[in-house]
């Protein structure tokens, strides 16, 4: 019969080269030493141990050897050698003792012929009074059992392989290292802060996430992540995002608003920061997917990205595209996606996601177009006016919202502003295909 060696942890906490025996009285050459139960004799230095239970119940049969300690993440070893009197399933169980909800425990298929078998395990935290139990199975013969040469010994001189194989698994937080591996050495982080956006109309920005825009839009944290997660803290003085993915390369966010979208019809380019921990591998790419949505689900999607090259190697790169002329008018989903991450799990710092207008707008332009606003401040009209036809005209709050859209099509035009609240404005036209904007308070 072939010998059975079981794995009932995954990983060790350290390495050495040498084995502490723990139990040695095993051998049974000079009687029972303080091994017990009820059914327990010692014949020709072989331990015999039958049940009288009729439902084989182990319970009932069960030899301890306490005052043996294991030591959390320390691996250890079992070998014994046993036969049975007909052919019969057999269990150990190791555990602490009256513990019987936290045990290892291998079972066994017994011949007539005495086998030597070995089990592996790792100890999942400290025990201080080890018992070990060479049970009756529930199910089937009642015979005999016979054991011989048991021995409890640490294996301190053999590594586990999940700790040395080169990929992340086991219980491990990073490759071969973690968990009850050696531990992790800490995640590279930015020893700067990324460039301060310029200074900006707060009406020609959406924030995503940041400080440098006021309240932005925010982040909610969603289920189809794949195992990435997202906390902010404080790096380099400065509040940001850090990313560490699990089994992906991507994080997923919903726009936490109160509308839960955003509308960026009229923002022209999207920007984001963003330091990669680890050393440069090539084919590194970074990502922003911007999910527009209907009443029911996405139906497209915003997807700009750049390419970090080696001098780019753990310093802050930024997207900063134009978005062409995708629908965008409710955002309700944000993807940040890496790949090729040389720190595994792949862990990204992020900043200053936002949206903004390309400036287009200029006094000279409405000095040029002859563009002209009164009253101003206005309480319930506002009147327009321009040498040339104004095609149309919207008008947004301080906070970039889109509050009103007009099409014109006549030189002049008495706008109706009496549900706006107080505040300030601004209004955006067209003249000929050239913009112009200007601002306006509503008392």
């Amino acid at each position: 019969m072939k010998k059975i060696t079981l794995l009932f942890a995954f990983l060790i906490a350290s390495m050495g080269f040498s084995q502490t025996e723990l139990l040695t009285n095993g051998d049974f050459e000079n009687g029972k030493d303080s091994w017990g139960g009820s059914d327990f004799t010692v014949e020709n230095g072989e331990a015999v141990f039958s049940s009288t239970n009729a439902a084989g119940n182990p319970w009932d049969t069960q030899l301890t050897q306490a005052n043996m300690t294991f030591v959390n993440g320390t691996e250890y070893v079992l070998k014994f050698k046993a036969r049975a009197a007909v052919d019969r399933k057999m269990t150990v169980a190791i555990q602490n003792v009256n513990e019987w909800d936290d045990q290892f425990r291998m079972e066994y298929d017994l011949t007539t012929t005495m086998t030597e078998y070995t089990a592996t395990f790792n100890a999942t935290r400290d025990f201080a009074n080890v018992q070990i139990g060479f049970l009756m199975a529930a199910t089937g013969s009642t015979e005999a059992i016979y054991y011989d040469d048991v021995s409890i010994t640490t294996n301190a001189d053999t590594a586990d392989p999940t700790c040395t194989d080169g990929i992340q698994n086991g219980d491990e937080t990073g490759v071969d290292c973690g968990g009850s591996c050696n531990a992790c050495p800490a995640d590279p982080e930015p020893a700067s802060a990324s460039t301060a956006p310029p200074a900006r109309n707060s009406w020609d920005v959406i924030s995503l996430y940041g400080d440098s825009y006021g309240t932005a839009a925010g982040f909610n944290g969603v289920s189809w992540d794949n195992g990435a997660d997202a906390t902010e803290g404080s790096f380099a003085g400065e509040n940001m995002l850090k990313i560490t993915n699990g089994s992906g390369d991507f994080i997923g966010f919903d726009i936490a608003n109160s509308d839960g979208f955003v509308d960026a019809t009229d923002m022209t380019h999207i920007h984001a920061d963003f330091w990669i921990a680890g050393s440069y591998v090539a084919g590194q790419v970074l990502k922003v997917k911007l999910s527009n949505h209907d009443d029911a689900a996405e139906i497209n999607a915003i997807i700009k990205e750049v390419v970090p090259g080696a001098n780019d190697e753990e310093s802050w790169v930024s997207i900063d595209v134009d978005m062409g002329a995708d629908a965008r008018e409710k955002i309700k989903q944000v993807l940040l996606i890496y790949t090729n991450s040389n720190v595994a799990p792949s862990v990204i710092y992020a900043d200053n996601i936002y949206m903004y207008r390309a400036a287009t707008a200029s006094v000279n332009n409405n000095e040029l177009l002859g563009f002209s606003m009164y009253p101003n401040p206005a309480v319930n009209r506002l009147n327009i006016s321009a040498k040339e036809t104004i095609q149309n005209a919207d008008i947004f709050n301080v906070l970039g919202k889109k509050v009103m859209s007009l099409d014109i099509n006549k030189n002049s035009e008495s706008i109706d502003v009496s549900n706006l609240t107080s505040g300030i404005y601004l209004v955006k036209y067209n003249v000929n295909g050239t913009t112009g904007t200007a601002k306006f308070v509503k008392q």
